[in-house]
């Protein structure tokens, strides 16, 4: 049950973001690399009158910094940023199905392949173009339960007009704190792009999002909650320390290690035991047993190359053998994807081609991977992300698995129009903690 938690409370960032990935732990992933789309056929169909107004150098494929889940043919991702600022990162969900309660829904498309639909958009393309665009049509069809964070990162010049400033003219003179274009909150569920919801679009704002709608009602989860309370609390005991980057980027990850889970005994309990409970803990421990660790004991760099390159990853398969004792971790890294890659089809429904479910979806389970991003006021981002474990399912020991990258936001301060006016102002940053 992944969680992501940000905000835009400590002065000296635009923005920080923190996102835990939990998974089946030796589920095929790449590390973070910046990479190209190819172009896709529905692009042509789909851009803006402002897009048709741009000069041509401006229409080379965006360059996409993240990591890939390799286990779907469409190669998406959970959270990624491109050099001129779209960042997008997603959470899933279970829905059942209203036909037998005892199952979910499970989508026919890859939920990453939404984010890749916006880190791989035209870099004129606005935010709430974006989202009629994947909200209209077959945009939505067939993925299972999401919530997707988007938007372009930019410095915003003017503040959004709110409804509540008859007494604004009297504090005129005065510099408005610097903010962001606003983030758009989109679901499989959202019916109308006039109702989803904007944050992170003012100072002091802390949202915080898991394997839920963002805007359910009731409360929300308690992982989310104890991850706003110590964001906050981290950031205010960062800016009053004074603290450096890097010890700030250490808190933070503090923050994303914090283990509530209760325990339910000495033995292995399976993962569907501890379902019920993975809503209580921001990070979530390994849980339940390693028996695929079968599927990839004789599984080298050159037989993940092969995967890597096949229009369906297959991976070799051990039966009938004893568990063995979990060997040392290889030491050679794995070799790296290439830097410029092709985005498989969104909308592939095709079977694997044995028929059966994808591989890696059983074993342990837990935080597989772990992300800082922060944005500071001139558009620098740091990025890292921290594997918890090897290709292997060893564990990893902290910052042994850290990959940082660092880079400028191509056009942070150019005068943008993302569509603020467009945007119903009911809808953006009404509540400062809306999700946690």
């Amino acid at each position: 049950m992944c969680i992501v938690v940000l905000t835009t409370a400590h002065p000296d960032y635009a923005l920080i973001v923190i996102n835990n990935r939990d998974e089946y732990i030796l589920r095929p992933t790449s590390r973070p690399h910046w990479w190209t789309p190819s172009p896709r056929p529905e692009d042509s169909t789909s851009t803006s009158q402002q897009q048709q107004q741009q000069p041509k150098q401006q229409t080379s494929p965006p360059q996409i910094l993240s990591s890939r889940d390799l286990n779907r043919p469409e190669r998406g991702t959970w959270l990624g940023i491109t050099r001129t600022g779209n960042f997008a990162c997603l959470t899933n969900y279970s829905e059942a199905d209203p036909n037998d309660a005892r199952h979910s829904i499970h989508g026919v498309r890859s939920r990453g392949a939404i984010v890749s639909a916006w880190l791989a958009a035209h870099p004129a393309e606005r935010t709430p173009d974006f989202v009629h665009r994947i909200l209209s049509g077959s945009g939505v069809k067939g993925v299972g339960g999401f919530s997707l964070v988007c938007g372009k990162l930019r410095r915003r010049r003017h503040r959004l007009q709110r409804n509540h400033s008859h007494h604004h003219h009297q504090h005129a003179a005065r510099s408005p704190p610097a903010v962001i274009h606003p983030l758009a909150v989109i679901s499989n569920r959202s019916e109308h792009p006039e109702h989803v919801p904007y944050i992170a679009s003012q100072p002091s704002e802390t949202h915080g999002l898991s394997n839920t709608v963002f805007d359910a009602p009731g409360p929300p989860w308690p992982k989310v909650s104890r991850g706003c309370d110590l964001l906050n609390r981290t950031v205010a005991s960062a800016v009053s320390a004074s603290l450096s980057q890097d010890q700030l980027v250490a808190s933070l990850f503090s923050v994303l290690s914090t283990d509530d889970l209760p325990r339910l005994g000495d033995d292995v309990a399976a993962f569907e035991t501890y379902q019920p409970l993975l809503r209580t803990s921001v990070f979530i421990p390994p849980l339940g047993r390693d028996e695929s660790w079968l599927e990839t004991r004789d599984f080298g760099p050159a037989d993940r190359d092969a995967a890597i390159a096949a229009p369906y990853p297959t991976y070799p398969r051990q039966q009938d053998q004893q568990r063995p004792q979990l060997p040392q971790r290889q030491q050679q890294p794995s070799p790296p994807l290439e830097p410029t890659e092709t985005l498989a089809g969104s909308t592939s429904s095709t079977p694997q081609p044995d028929g059966k479910a994808p591989v890696f979806t059983t074993g342990m389970y837990g935080t597989q991977r772990q992300t800082v991003i922060l944005v500071d006021w001139e558009g620098n981002v740091r990025y890292t992300e921290r594997a918890l474990w090897d290709e292997l399912g060893n564990p990893l020991a902290p910052g042994e698995g850290d990959v940082t990258f660092r880079f400028q936001i191509e056009g942070w301060d150019d005068e943008y129009d993302d569509g603020d006016a467009e945007v119903d102002s009911d809808n953006v940053g009404n509540n400062e903690q809306a999700g946690c």
